[in-house]
């Protein structure tokens, strides 16, 4: 609500100072909230849920807990110290990891939950079946919503090869739906395995499993309907304000097209381009389309690409889908702006950021040309003016000491 609400969200603000913009509300975070819609309705991901929230507060509201179980299994004890909270609103990557420290560190866990009897119930929960399979489906979940996460923070990345990662995930869902992931694999030898004997597993169905049909599904559905929807757009274009597909990118990519379904000229792309250059104020000439429908259609492999066309494609580019890259610029802040340095200005700040994201890598740097123009400045400790500089201010240092003396 902060970002995109209504009436006074940041997008609001930003749309009524500039009415012609485009704003693109982050994948990463609309792929976090797919994740807890799908989720939402669904009690027994709740409780996996509060389970896993629960070993995360019980080692981690002392160092007591911590040293004990690190005298258990040193090495699993590390990988304890990675449990945090899951299924929250931060992204995949850190429920991924957390979900990953209990499956690792299992047979530390329940070792320590089993020697406390106040824990007896967390040991029960763990030896039962339904829980080491729930805990591996949403593993082989969150690797998958992962995966998507990180190839959205990639910086090439554009909304027509965004939507073609979002519609690899579902294929990728629609997949598990009908066979069983990696970890989920695994359960049946891991029981048996010597690394897990001292668990006596049963089957409790006290602690029901995850309905995994319905929530694949959920994610599926969320996916298809929310992730490349454009409901929170903020243009001033009317015919975009109806759309809740980008469906007019895509008649400019030969990879969505039907061949056999088309022809010259297809009215019905060049209806979309009307309204790309509402949106975008920018007019495709129609020429050069219907010269680069005739190009496809002669070569769907290679084929030439008109100038007009060329530049609307470089238009979609420049529309980010994701603010992984701002995030990183405040975190390089963060790290310029530190005690040591509290005294930079705004401008010094800002020229550093620049340098540090932009600039060349260190290794591909030569300081020479920069040395070299600043020494022409006269910026060097031979510089009769600096001398004089010098001396002149221990001239006033001594006769101002003279007084307090």
């Amino acid at each position: 609500s902060v970002m995109l609400g209504r009436k006074s969200g940041v997008s609001t603000r930003i749309a009524k100072e500039f009415p012609n913009i485009v704003i693109w509300h982050c994948l990463n975070h609309r792929l976090q909230l797919v994740l807890d819609d799908s989720i939402k309705e669904i009690m027994h991901v709740n409780h996996f849920k509060i389970f896993i929230d629960k070993v995360y507060t019980i080692f981690h509201q002392s160092n007591k807990n911590q040293i004990e179980l690190a005298k258990i299994s040193k090495q699993l004890g590390i990988e304890i110290m990675k449990i945090g909270s899951v299924l929250g609103p931060r992204w995949a990557a850190c429920s991924l990891r957390s979900t990953l420290a209990v499956w690792r560190a299992y047979p530390a866990l329940h070792h320590y939950f089993h020697s406390d009897e106040k824990y007896l119930g967390m040991a029960a929960r763990l030896e039962n079946t339904n829980f080491i399979t729930d805990l591996a489906l949403m593993i082989d979940i969150l690797n998958e919503i992962s995966y998507l996460s990180n190839a959205l923070q990639a910086k090439n990345v554009d909304i027509i090869k965004a939507e073609k990662l979002v519609m690899g995930s579902i294929k990728a869902f629609q997949m598990l739906g009908k066979e069983k992931g990696p970890y989920e694999k695994k359960v049946d030898e891991l029981i048996l395995s010597e690394t897990f004997k001292n668990i006596k597993f049963v089957k409790n169905d006290r602690f029901t499993g995850l309905p995994r049909e319905r929530l694949l599904k959920n994610i599926i559905m969320n996916l298809r309907k929310k992730l490349m929807d454009c409901e929170h757009l903020k243009t001033d274009c009317s015919r975009f304000q109806d759309r809740n597909k980008l469906q007019f990118f895509k008649f400019l990519e030969p990879d969505y097209w039907n061949i056999e379904e088309i022809g010259v000229p297809w009215k019905a792309g060049e209806e979309e381009l009307l309204i790309f250059n509402d949106i975008f104020n920018y007019q495709i000439d129609i020429n050069d389309y219907r010269d680069f429908v005739e190009n496809v259609l002669e070569n769907s492999q290679k084929y030439a690409i008109p100038q007009s066309i060329q530049r609307a494609k470089n238009i979609i580019r420049t529309i980010p889908v994701s603010s992984a890259e701002v995030e990183m610029v405040f975190s390089n802040m963060n790290i310029i702006c530190s005690q040591n340095t509290s005294h930079l200005t705004v401008s010094n700040i800002s020229n550093i950021m620049t340098i540090s994201l932009i600039g060349l890598p260190l290794k591909e740097w030569d300081p020479i040309l920069t040395a070299e123009r600043w020494l022409k400045v006269n910026q060097t400790a031979d510089d009769a003016q600096l001398k004089m500089k010098i001396a002149s201010e221990d001239i006033n240092q001594k006769a101002i000491w003279k007084y307090l003396t």
